[in-house]
């Protein structure tokens, strides 16, 4: 939930059609390294799959009190500073963390 205004060239992208790949390690936030100890397959190049239009990007204007709710296997992140923002997680019983 942005509790500022964003602009789609400065928002949270997401990869179209990731949601429906296989598991891959995550990244960390701060530095964009990917986690240790995992066992999942690296994260593909995805700056490469843009530029060869093996994926393409979606975004979106935010403004302060829009919901953008999306899974976590969804391939996303982003450029810059997105401003302050609410974020949550949501889980069901059937979760299983690692």
């Amino acid at each position: 939930v942005p509790l500022d205004s964003v602009e789609a060239k400065e928002s949270l992208a997401f990869v179209l059609g990731s949601q429906l790949w296989s598991l891959h390690n995550p990244q960390h936030f701060a530095d964009g390294t990917p986690y240790t100890g995992t066992s999942l397959p690296e994260m593909p190049d995805i700056n490469h799959m843009i530029q060869t239009g093996k994926a393409k990007l979606k975004t979106f204007d935010l403004n302060p009190g829009d919901v953008l709710v999306f899974s976590a296997h969804t391939a996303h992140g982003g450029p810059g500073n997105w401003g302050r923002a609410l974020s949550t997680r949501w889980t069901g019983d059937a979760t299983i963390f690692w």
